[in-house]
């Protein structure tokens, strides 16, 4: 291809040049000099400060001007053709084939995590073309495969707290009085994390009142504990120590449990229709019925629909003392049970036995319930209604069957956002906002996470975890936080450790500030 010598982009003060015309193929006429990106005056590129006879796409100081004039092809000097650096790969260079020696490199991740000795190396970083190594990172509960092994879920009750890892396995730690952490039951507690004798491949874990169910892979449910209200699904309410995990009978394709802090499980089938066993005094099984316990799963009505039918589209359930909420398509909040403190968002009732939508209505992306209280994450942020002392609203001066604002100050001028967890239990709730936690209600065993054991808080007020918080729960006087720590997925624990809740080996009344558990 013949070049032809540009006007407008090319100079010609050089004497050497020749004027415009055309250079006959094969000529060897020094090209004329450009400048910038612009295009020559017969629209063939600049490149390298020369007019070239093609783009010279993907390659670096490749306009040749030595010997075929204005060719993108190898020149004396060996012009490159890749960048320096890493010649391939997630680092490698790019070439823009218009400037000398211009290169661009990427700075996103490269490499692979690996794990050996209890230490991981986390991922790199590419600078120059070249794979930076990644950090190397001590890993708390030592390595699984090429990773840190750590918490993917956890669960607590009033004295005990059970964890799911990343490698289906779980470890739970605590009071072992009706078996519920898996421990033989002589063993009245484990002071630090126990590992469940050969239970694998669990996806999620649940809690009530010395109680614990587990979600295996296979879509069925195992509970272990106490069996007083017929809370392990077994058939009969015997009273009896369960420590050891058994299959709920006829329980299959569930996708989540939930549980509760009166005694009570729910399970969600992949249809999305709810089950729940366990006590029932309250109709906080929402089958109709009220005044019994129920050993064996019942299936819960649909909200607003009668004569009762299977419930269906529901995505989440969690249960407090006595009553029972959960989420159903399009995030509509229902709920069922007792009412005594307005936990159900339903005035002028004291029980219902049957799931109903709130009104007004409230749609949530996450529940939780407690000691006569109800809050969710809804809309970016927290509310909540029942029991005063747990409203968050700024004051604990009357109970609320209308859902209302969590707030960040005593007079409510602001409010908690960007929520997507809550958590409550008994003395205390707490909301995750911007991977920081946030708490709320009692202090008396430094439930607020703040360093202090003396004050009650009415309205969210921040704890000592500002960051990298993914998931929190509460139990009893304790609450809970799984934080993301680099190549590490731990717990912080704060509030009562009266039990050893906190699973640090040390017992004590109360954890001012979050601690870890002695993995």
């Amino acid at each position: 291809m013949a070049l032809v010598a540009g006007l407008g982009a090319c100079t010609g003060d050089d004497p050497s040049l020749v004027d415009p015309g055309v250079i006959p193929d094969g000529g060897v006429t020094p090209a004329r000099t450009c400048t910038g990106t612009a295009p020559c005056a017969n629209g063939s590129p600049c490149v390298d400060g020369y007019c070239c006879d093609g783009a010279c796409t993907g390659t670096c100081e490749a306009c040749n001007v030595g010997g075929s004039e204005g060719k993108c092809t190898a020149s004396k000097g060996a012009p490159k053709t890749r960048c320096d650096g890493e010649q391939t790969g997630a680092c490698a260079g790019s070439c823009d084939g218009n400037n000398r020696a211009s290169c661009t490199y990427p700075t996103s991740a490269c490499g692979t995590i690996s794990c050996a000795g209890g230490k991981a190396t986390l991922a790199g970083t590419c600078k120059a073309g070249a794979c930076q190594k990644g950090e190397e990172q001590g890993c708390v509960l030592g390595c699984s495969g090429d990773t840190c092994l750590g918490v993917m879920q956890m669960s607590a009750d009033r004295g005990s707290a059970c964890a799911v890892l990343t490698d289906g396995k779980v470890r739970c730690w605590g009071s072992n009085d009706l078996g519920q952490i898996g421990l033989d039951v002589g063993t009245p507690l484990a002071s630090t994390p126990t590992e469940v004798f050969g239970l694998t491949g669990v996806t999620q874990v649940a809690s009530t009142s010395g109680s614990t169910c587990l979600l295996m892979g296979d879509k069925t449910v195992r509970c272990m504990g106490g069996n007083s209200s017929g809370q392990l699904g077994l058939g009969a309410a015997d009273g009896a120590k369960h420590p050891t995990p058994t299959t709920v009978p006829g329980l299959t394709d569930v996708t989540f449990i939930g549980g509760s802090s009166g005694g009570h499980f729910c399970a969600i089938t992949t249809t999305g229709t709810i089950k729940c066993w366990g006590s029932n005094f309250n109709g906080q099984l929402g089958d109709g019925t009220s005044g019994t316990l129920r050993a064996a799963p019942v299936t819960v009505c649909q909200p607003d629909v009668t004569p009762c039918t299977p419930s269906t589209g529901a995505t989440f359930v969690t249960g407090g003392d006595g009553h029972t909420c959960g989420i159903f398509a399009a995030g509509r909040v229902a709920c069922w049970g007792s009412n005594s403190g307005g936990e159900l968002g339903a005035p002028a009732v004291t029980m219902n036995p049957v799931p109903k939508f709130l009104v007004p209505a409230l749609t949530a992306t996450f529940l939780t319930a407690g000691n006569r209280v109800t809050c969710a994450a809804s809309g970016g942020g927290a509310k909540c209604w029942g029991n005063s002392s747990l409203l968050g609203n700024g004051t604990s001066a009357a109970t609320s069957a209308v859902p209302v604002s969590v707030c960040t100050k005593g007079d409510c001028s602001t409010l908690l956002t960007n929520v997507t967890g809550v958590s409550t239990y008994d003395e205390s709730a707490c909301g995750l906002a911007g991977g920081a936690v946030k708490c709320w209600g009692f202090n008396s065993g430094g439930q607020l996470g703040d360093g202090s054991a003396t004050v009650s808080q009415s309205f969210a007020a921040s704890t000592a975890i500002a960051r990298d918080v993914v998931a929190i729960t509460s139990g009893g006087g304790a609450n809970y936080a799984i934080v993301v720590d680099g190549a590490n997925r731990d717990i912080r624990c704060w509030g009562n450790e009266d039990t050893s809740q906190c699973g640090t080996g040390t017992a004590t009344s109360a954890r001012l500030t979050p601690v870890s558990p002695k993995w």
